[in-house]
């Protein structure tokens, strides 16, 4: 059963990835219609309704005093930190550059289970974080003289590394939630922090416009890929 049970969460590991990939690329393509604001609160918006209705399809109040227990908290504040970074660093950066510097993000966990909550990290596993880092350092060429990302667009190779710091707060700070608050409250509220995200950055950036039909299927996409993402 153990077995089955981690091949099972593997799987849907993957899957969340895939669909959060899929998501970031309706970001990157509505980028180009929508301020980043405006993509981040519809965002928040059409998640946080999605899981509402869910939750009480299941008869779980959207209200409850465990919502503010600091775990649930410190998730919430990592996944401003988390949207604000990598959403703005996506406007910034080449998708597939903004990407690979996301890849770091499990790696970061992987560190954190180790340090912080006690779990046995196997050489092999510390052998794919050092190489995964490695690799993320080939991307930024700190030292190079040419495509020295952090010399030719430092915001963004900055941003996604905030980005990326959220993420794994945030998943990391999921791990201490009470096993009393059902995932699907912690998802509703884990999407209406990111309307804030998205109410933070409306002061650095255009005024929002009246989305086209084009800008529309995209935020449809973005909302749909990144619930699967959260489920």
């Amino acid at each position: 059963a153990p077995a089955s049970d981690t091949l099972r969460a593997i799987l849907l590991m993957v899957l969340s990835m895939a669909a959060f990939a899929t998501a970031d690329s309706f970001i990157k393509l509505n980028s180009a219609h929508l301020p980043a604001s405006q993509i981040l609160t519809a965002l928040g918006l059409g998640g946080t309704l999605v899981f509402a209705l869910l939750s009480r399809s299941r008869g779980i109040p959207l209200f409850s005093p465990r919502i503010t227990h600091p775990a649930v908290l410190a998730r919430g504040v990592s996944e401003i930190i988390a949207t604000c970074g990598f959403l703005l660093a996506l406007t910034l950066l080449d998708f597939s550059v903004a990407s690979a510097i996301l890849q770091m993000a499990p790696l970061l966990v992987t560190m954190g289970a180790a340090l912080f909550l006690g779990e046995s990290v196997s050489w092999r596993r510390w052998s794919a974080v050092c190489t995964g880092f490695f690799g993320v350092l080939i991307i930024l060429n700190p030292l190079g003289s040419t495509a020295n990302l952090l010399t030719a667009n430092p915001t963004g190779a900055i941003l996604a590394i905030v980005g990326v710091a959220g993420l794994a707060g945030r998943d990391l700070s999921t791990r201490f939630i009470p096993r009393d608050v059902p995932n699907l409250l912690a998802a509703t509220w884990g999407f209406a922090t990111v309307i804030i995200a998205g109410l933070i950055l409306v002061p650095f950036g255009p005024a929002w416009t009246w989305p086209s039909p084009t800008a529309w299927a995209f935020l449809l996409g973005l909302v749909a890929f990144a619930c699967v993402g959260y489920f």
